[in-house]
């Protein structure tokens, strides 16, 4: 790293190391769903180089204070600060049971031991202020008597066992509050031609979300989202200050109201569009329906697209107007969860809720020329859509299917899905 980047703490260059040891549960499920479980001591260790260095995150990374909505179910104040894009060097983690759980020949399921460990990837942190008794928990110290519940009890849902036993010996008893009802999606291009780059969408939905069709959850659809937000942080150029940047871009699908009442508010277009794919397998048996494919379409000509356009440009050729790319299509981008059973529950003197987080496949979505992004069919017998009698300029076309469209692997991603009002309640 050249000039003033000397690898301190907090800046391009400087290298992390990560350590953990404790108790772990580790659930293994069957085709159906059913899950069994056995106790783990675990030791895990990650050595990081960060390479665009601490940036402010706040809400969807680019505000940090007091926020203006007064909704209930959105946060009352923001204020993040991130490190994008940090580079696994090497990592490693080892999971050995200590006891039996479960008999005999459910035991034989699982392997004593457990190694992984790697040399690549990515990871992304973010984290800001929180009192001290909004993130302490003494969940570790209870570990043992929570496994002696498990035994003793022989529930058939060892998870919900788990979880009624946190709440049993937490004091004072915590309350069901989510942090946000809503999604944060990280996403880390590592390949291609944004390769560098690094980009968060974050959206709030309203609390009651049930199990909807696919892909009608939308941030296009004021009945279903609150706002949402994005940042791009490319990758840092030489000699080009600007790339060290970040650039915000807002979703207010309401804001601003004078619109609502003025001839142009019908040509308004949000810069993007997040839109839930599909949800938890309801076999796993998770509170809620979380967010487990999602499709992403970054909008032509938008700040976000300029910019993204601008740097691959720049990064391949050296030249802004050479076309390597072009801000006048739009970007989709699709998200899979890599596992469906990711569900987390926070146990302290103030959250005992669960919400979802899971590394995900990040994805180019490269549609056919001329085609848009609402031509696109998510289900499989979804029907084709004709022209209407009497319009004969318009041709009999059939709808290009999602599955059908080539898919170009660009880097990781992470799907975080939380709050839910009016979900089962999970103790």
């Amino acid at each position: 790293f050249k000039g003033i980047y000397k690898g301190y703490v907090g800046q391009p260059g400087c290298i992390y190391t990560i350590k953990s040891a404790g108790n772990a549960f580790l659930w293994k499920y069957d085709k159906n769903g059913n899950s069994t479980v056995q106790k783990y001591s675990y030791s895990f260790s990650m050595k990081l180089q960060d390479t665009r260095g601490v940036v402010g995150e706040g809400l969807a990374n680019g505000y940090t204070g007091r926020l203006q909505s007064t909704k209930k179910g959105a946060p009352n104040s923001s204020a993040e600060i991130g490190q994008v894009r940090l580079n696994v060097l090497d990592w490693s983690m080892l999971l050995n049971y200590k006891e039996l759980l479960t008999d005999a020949k459910n035991t034989l399921n699982f392997n004593s031991n457990h190694y992984f460990f790697g040399t690549q990837g990515m990871f992304w942190m973010d984290g800001g202020g929180q009192s001290s008794q909004q993130i302490h928990t003494k969940t570790g110290d209870n570990c043992d008597a929570i496994f002696k519940d498990i035994l003793k009890n022989k529930l058939a849902d060892p998870q919900k066992a788990v979880l009624a036993s946190l709440k049993e010996k937490t004091k004072p008893k915590p309350k069901p509050t989510p942090f946000y009802i809503g999604n944060w999606m990280p996403v880390q291009f590592t390949k291609g031609i944004y390769a560098g780059t690094s980009i968060s969408f974050w959206a709030l939905w309203f609390q009651s979300t049930p199990r909807p069709p696919k892909g009608t959850q939308t941030t296009d659809d004021f009945d279903w989202c609150k706002s949402a937000s994005s940042n791009v942080y490319t990758g840092i150029m030489d000699d080009d200050i600007t790339s060290s940047y970040s650039a915000l871009q807002n979703l207010l699908p309401k804001c601003p109201e004078i619109l609502e009442n003025q001839p142009d508010s019908a040509s308004w277009t949000n810069p993007f569009e997040i839109k839930i794919i599909d949800y938890v397998d309801p076999k796993y048996n998770s509170n809620f329906p979380w967010a487990c494919d999602v499709l992403i379409t970054i909008r032509a000509h938008s700040r976000m697209r300029s910019i993204l356009a601008d740097y691959a440009n720049m990064l391949h050729s050296g030249n802004l107007d050479k076309n390597i790319d072009s801000n006048d299509k739009d970007l989709v981008l699709r998200l899979r969860a890599i596992s469906q059973v990711n569900q987390i529950s926070i146990i302290s003197q103030t959250w005992v809720v669960p919400f979802f987080e899971s590394a995900a496949t990040a994805e180019i979505v490269h549609l056919p020329q001329d085609s848009k992004v609402q031509n696109l069919a998510i289900d499989s017998d979804a029907p084709h859509i004709e022209a209407k009698a009497g319009k004969h300029l318009e041709a009999k076309a059939a709808k290009h299917h999602l599955e059908s469209m080539q898919h170009e692997d660009v880097g990781y991603a992470w799907i975080e899905h939380m709050g839910a009002k009016g979900a089962k309640t999970p103790i």
